[in-house]
């Protein structure tokens, strides 16, 4: 019995003191937890920030697969223009000389080699609008590039840019 009488005077003369301790342990538990918190929001946000970039990054390369592929079907359908260009080329002068020939017409006099010429120089105009469409065509797929990466830039900074504004409103 006299242990617990000592344990009641102990509690009697420290009572006052957890009384007046008590708003400081419970700021020092706040503090804690928010610390804590603000721990969680941290990884949390770092995780958030980590995902985004990994679906950008594999959204940038499926990006870059598709310009690759659309380069290749561009380049194997200009091939092939070419070819079909030259073969109408082949086509049409033959015919024009075997029309020619048929008249008893030289191909090397005046006007039957400007008309081959005229040939000549069309097949070369239209090889050049093949190549003028090919650049545009090229120039859009980068664009598209360039504006999936203006994108991603766009996106991250708006995430940090929230996260920010996030970690200043949970101090408050």
């Amino acid at each position: 019995m006299g242990t617990l009488s000592s344990a009641a005077r102990d509690l009697a003369v420290f009572s006052p003191v957890i009384r007046e301790a008590a708003p400081y342990i419970a700021a020092t538990t706040s503090l804690v937890k928010g610390a804590q918190s603000y721990g969680d929001q941290q990884k949390a946000q770092s995780l958030e920030l980590a995902q985004l970039q990994q679906r950008q990054s594999a959204n940038l390369q499926d990006a870059q697969e598709r310009a690759a592929l659309s380069r290749a079907e561009l380049a194997a359908k200009n091939d092939a223009a070419e070819r079909d260009r030259k073969a109408a080329l082949k086509r049409a002068v033959a015919r024009q000389r075997a029309q020619y020939g048929a008249q008893g017409i030289s191909t090397t006099t005046g006007s039957s080699e400007a008309v081959l010429l005229g040939l000549f120089g069309s097949s070369e105009d239209d090889a050049a609008e093949n190549q003028r469409s090919n650049v545009i065509s090229l120039s859009a797929i980068d664009q598209d590039l360039a504006a999936q990466n203006r994108l991603n830039i766009i996106q991250r900074t708006q995430l940090k840019e929230r996260q920010k504004l996030e970690k200043q409103s949970s101090i408050f």
